[in-house]
């Protein structure tokens, strides 16, 4: 809800997928968006394999909470970096 380009997180125990689009109501996903996203993920040290709909991430099952914390915490400042690059919805 914080974000317009996150049109959905979805959650299946510790494997996570975020889909990013230009709008939220057509649901178009927004490819060139992830790339940045996925860009400035791996200049905070975040690596995670993605599609050309979603970024997904798969934490280990024994990832301390701290370290689950500051992943997450990273993940959102990369999709602020990547809203200051490119817009919400350009």
């Amino acid at each position: 809800e914080k974000y317009d380009v996150v049109a959905e997180v979805r959650m299946k125990g510790v494997y996570w997928a975020i889909e990013f689009v230009r709008d939220r109501e057509t649901k178009q996903r927004w490819p060139a968006f992830q790339r940045v996203v996925e860009d400035e993920c791996m200049k905070r040290g975040v690596v995670a394999q993605t599609g050309e709909s979603t970024y997904q991430m798969v934490p280990p099952y024994t990832i301390p909470f701290d370290d689950l914390r500051r992943g997450c915490r990273l993940v959102e400042e990369s999709i602020v970096a990547a809203i200051e690059q490119i817009g919400d919805n350009s």
